[in-house]
């Protein structure tokens, strides 16, 4: 069995196996890169006075026919461009049919002067031309794209095929995947002995013997190993069984090494899911539509319909479309309605139904009185139409696919300048105008709009909200937002906003959040929660619907804008993919009951065809949360996120509900009573930061709510150097609280496996309740050293440095205009964190190298403008401290948003001296925090604490992001700890 905070950060760490170092012992590695047709790929002529490009079906080669002598040049969608890091040699096999042509293969990442020497000239009939880059390709390289010259009107060219060569490690030359007789490599339980293997492909030059070993690691941290030889001539594969079963259903981690005596070892990662499917169901969805979002306009034919059916496959009954008016009716009374009919179709196909997003005006519908609502942003692809050609448009599209959609999203993000610059009177205008359209053309009609945030955080636009909501409710069947984000946001900002404001307009109507999800920023584990979360959390407070954003991700290669998906570019699952299957497989056709009050949870209360369903989660960041219920049923099951059942005793007319780290729920067999019982049955703390050769403690609090004596026994799980002693059964009183502690010893020689600074493990405590037979575990973080810092003057060398792209986040959206808004490197934004306590305070230095200093605000919005936002978590505390410090007018600013123990946020800030100073590029943050308003000893710096920085950065126009030592702000499980000892220690 393997640590499961080893495979989670796994995970988050290698969605894609990293490029190998070179050295001696490589090979030449020959894969397929392009198949040169519309079915598999994307393409886009770009010269099409100069020629065209067709084909006599979607699987048939790409043709190239020149009108006149000149150049072309043929690209893929730029969001499917796949990377060539260690290329060599690029293969395009074509045949010239008649005339002359050279081609040319344009590499991003390589000078002018190398690209000309990428051209051969082509022979008539058949060509295989190999087109050496003269060197390895750099990582960040990917082919922009093939182009073809002729001086001769009439030249034919057709495509074949396009093959990539690259310098790799000897066993490199092996790719390792996952079969299943699956296009999104899922197998059944029951199917798992006949259908799982691993599948060894040698795609070198030369034959490769080898020893395989991997590990096979559940969501939860259960799996095994395997080893064996393997002998592969070149171009052969061969298939390796897996296990006659496994442990548990859900998604499984393959983390594989091939090594050879005298060789360097290759490793890499894949992964597969085990479930099964929910499937496709015929008709209309009833009840509450569990939906997802395509981006068919972006994908090739034959990927568009394994995305319709992967989304079928789990359940899913309604996807979002996007619909451009500017395709439809480029021309003024000239409607092309032809991807629809297509596309829809393909919705047909698997019982999909359609939310459509319209909008997207072409130039010829424009308002010609459209006044920016900020003028420096200029227009974006959302153009605000006139109203009259808006209407006719949206009666027109509705009346054509009456009977097939009913759900209509009118503007895409509105509130953001970056997809609606306009006013809010003028959006209120020109929706409220097309909804009467659709209204009027099918009856049957829900519309609503699509707003993205109601705190925005990119480009706020003056007075937008209320009145945007208020005075659309009247024509809006829905309402609809996005939200993206966590949970705790998410719930925040509907309880707290939404809801008073449609309370407040007098138009209450059903939530549909037709794009949300959450990115990988914070964890793949907690990605999957979060679907299970927010989905559940919008229907207790009227959600007729919910749209996860989307069904895969964009790019080959994602970043935090683009790997919201349930599967990768290549259709290999995420953990959400599994979690969205089995949500949907419990709660499909449910009914919302009530929530139950419990501090420290969410308890939601469904019902389903006699029985009762409670979802629950802690909204605790390390979930310790358990709940004693008082109730009538005759039998108990908790469902994990991955669709695991496991029956729970009833005793005595009660049941323990025990999420754990991640979100579940319990089904309850007939019944009608259902309660909970006040007080935390079990909770606990540990010090997180294990310290070689010292000692750390763990403190559990025991409450007994029950009218009998309750016996608590305890087994400890830890990482391998931890040492618990074995702790003696505890007896608690009816109504009585307990305290214990246990001291874990930490080995001299303790380090954990780093995936990032301060890497982090689990302790678990299992605990088990003799008299009832009820089992449960706390989950709590275990963190090693990150870095030592002095008790004294700053060290020389700082301790966090910020100049990496895997710590930077761009929030500025895909929009090319704004390219000169992302970070391009350490020169754009970087800083250097150095850590000292000193006079009883806990000093910070951060230096910031910044082009532009912007301040957005100088209090509690500091963080969308320049500035440094630094959190601590201590040990035992309460929550945790948050600050921001920022350079406003020439004066040092500090602001408090989170403080621990309940202590006044004000009192804090002011507690907090801070000077900062600007010069040219070099903002310098200087921030003492002291030590007794932190709670901090001197004993306890020493144990450790855990700490996060992040930069903000706005050059005048938006915030455009950051830049974080490690993980997120919001979740301290991913801080970096740090211990501070004497200068003489370090």
């Amino acid at each position: 069995m393997f640590s499961v905070s080893k495979f989670l950060g796994a995970m988050a760490f290698c969605l894609f196996a990293a490029p190998l170092m070179l050295c001696g012992g490589t090979t030449e590695k020959t894969t397929d890169f392009y198949r040169f047709n519309q079915n598999d790929e994307e393409w886009h002529l770009w010269q099409k006075d100069i020629a065209d490009m067709t084909s006599e079906n979607r699987r048939a080669p790409l043709v190239i026919t020149f009108k006149k002598a000149g150049r072309v040049a043929i690209s893929e969608r730029e969001r499917a461009r796949k990377g060539v890091p260690d290329a060599v040699r690029m293969v395009i096999e074509c045949e010239l049919v008649k005339g002359e042509a050279e081609v040319t293969v344009f590499p991003l990442g390589c000078s002018a002067t190398e690209v000309n020497g990428f051209s051969r000239k082509l022979k008539k009939g058949f060509n295989r031309v190999e087109i050496d880059f003269g060197r390895v390709l750099p990582a960040d390289s990917v082919i922009n794209s093939v182009e073809f010259k002729s001086e001769q009107p009439g030249t034919v060219i057709v495509l074949k095929r396009g093959s990539l060569v690259r310098r790799v490690e000897r066993l490199a030359g092996v790719d390792v995947g996952v079969e299943t007789n699956s296009p999104v490599h899922h197998v059944s339980p029951a199917d798992v002995k006949e259908k799982l293997r691993l599948k060894l492909t040698n795609r070198a030059s030369e034959a490769v013997k080898a020893e395989f070993r991997a590990k096979i690691v559940s969501f939860f941290g259960n799996g095994f190993e395997m080893k064996t030889r393997v002998a592969i001539e070149p171009g052969e594969s061969m298939l390796l069984p897996v296990a006659d079963d496994l442990p548990e259903k859900g998604l499984y981690l393959v983390n594989y090494e091939l090594s050879a005596d005298g060789e360097k070892s290759v490793s890499g990662e894949t992964r597969f899911v085990v479930f099964d499917p929910v499937g496709v169901t015929a008709g209309r969805g009833r009840g509450f539509l569990f939906g997802s979002h395509t981006h068919a306009q972006l994908t090739p034919f034959g990927e568009r319909d394994l995305e319709f059916y992967s989304a079928a496959l789990i359940g899913v009954k309604i996807l979002r479309l996007d619909v451009a008016w500017a395709v439809v009716e480029s021309q003024e009374g000239v409607f092309d309605f032809s991807h629809y009919d297509e596309w829809l179709a393909g919705f047909d196909k698997y019982h999909l139904e359609a939310e459509c997003l319209m909008g997207l005006a072409p130039k010829w519908a424009e308002d010609p009185n459209w006044v920016l609502a900020d003028p420096t942003r200029g227009k974006p692809g959302n153009l605000l139409p006139r109203d009259e050609p808006w209407s006719r448009f949206l009666n027109r599209f509705a009346s054509r696919y009456k009977g097939k959609v009913r759900f209509y999203e009118l503007y895409n993000e509105p509130d953001l300048c970056e997809f609606g610059n306009f006013s809010a009177k003028d959006f209120i205008r020109s929706y409220n105008a097309g909804a009467a359209a659709l209204h009027a053309a099918n009856p049957e009609a829900k519309v609503m709009a699509g707003f993205a945030t109601i705190r925005t955080t990119v480009d706020p636009k003056t007075n937008f909200y209320p009145e945007a909501v208020a005075k659309t409710l009247p024509s809006s069947d829905l309402l609809g937002l996005h939200e993206h984000g966590g949970i705790d946001s998410y719930s925040e900002k509907i309880d707290g906003q939404w809801l008073p404001i449609m309370r407040k307009a007098g138009a209450v109507r059903p939530i549909y959040s037709t794009e949300t999800s959450t990115d990988m920023t914070i964890g793949e584990s907690a990605q999957a929660a979060s679907v299970f979360q927010k989905l559940l959390f919008a229907w207790s407070r009227g959600a007729i619907a919910y749209n996860w954003f989307k069904i895969r991700n964009d790019e080959y290669k994602p970043n935090a804008l683009s790997d919201f998906g349930m599967l990768s570019r290549d259709f290999y699952p995420k953990a959400v993919y599994a979690a969205y299957n089995e949500l949907i497989r419990v709660y499909s056709g449910a009914e919302y009951v009530r929530e139950l009050p419990r501090d420290g949870m969410r308890l939601l209360l469904f019902k389903r065809d006699g029985r009762r369903l409670l979802a629950g989660w802690s909204h605790e960041a390390s979930p310790t949360g358990t709940v004693l219920l008082k109730t009538d049923a005759r039998q108990a099951f908790k469902i994990d996120l991955m669709g695991n059942r496991s029956e729970v005793p009833v005793k005595n007319g009660m049941v323990l509900f025990a999420p754990g780290k991640y979100p579940a729920t319990l089904e309850l067999d007939r019944g009608e009573e259902l309660s909970v019982l006040p007080g935390e049955l079990i909770s606990g703390s540990v010090n997180g930061i294990a310290v070689p050769g010292a000692e750390s403690d763990v403190l559990l609090e025991l409450f007994n709510p029950s009218a009998e004596k309750l016996t608590f026994g305890f087994d400890f799980v830890t990482a391998a150097g931890l040492t618990v002693k074995p702790a003696a059964p505890v007896s608690v009183l009816p109504g009585e609280r307990k305290k214990i502690e246990f001291k874990v010893q930490v080995a001299a020689d303790f380090v954990l496996p780093r995936m990032s600074p301060g890497a982090q493990d689990t302790f678990r405590v299992l605990y088990r309740i003799a008299e009832t037979d009820w089992r449960g575990e706390l989950v709590m973080p275990v963190n090693s050293i990150a870095k030592k810092a002095p008790i004294g003057e700053f060290s020389a060398e700082p301790q966090f440095v910020l100049d990496r792209q895997e710590q930077q986040t761009t929030i500025v959206g895909f929009n090319p205009a704004e390219d000169d808004l992302r970070w391009k490197g350490p020169a754009d934004l970087s800083g250097k964190v150095y850590l000292a306590i000193k006079d009883d305070a806990l000093n910070v230095r951060v230096s910031v190298t910044d082009d532009i200093h912007s301040v957005y605000d100088p209090g509690e919005l500091m963080w969308q403008g320049d500035s440094v936002q630094i959190d601590f978590a201590v040990p035992h505390q309460r929550g945790r401290w948050g600050f921001g410090a920022t350079l406003y007018d020439g004066k040092s600013r500090v602001w408090c948003w989170e403080s621990a123990n309940d202590f006044d946020r004000a009192a804090a800030a002011r507690a907090v001296t801070a000077k900062i100073e600007r010069r040219g590029d070099q903002t310098e943050y200087f921030m003492s925090f002291p030590l007794k308003m932190l709670g901090l000893s001197l004993a306890q710096a020493a144990k450790g604490i855990k700490l996060n920085v992040q930069i903000n950065d706005n050059d005048g126009n938006s915030r455009e992001g950051w830049l974080v030592i490690d993980g997120v702000l919001w979740d301290d499980r991913g801080y970096p700890s740090l211990v501070f000892l004497p200068e003489t220690s370090k």
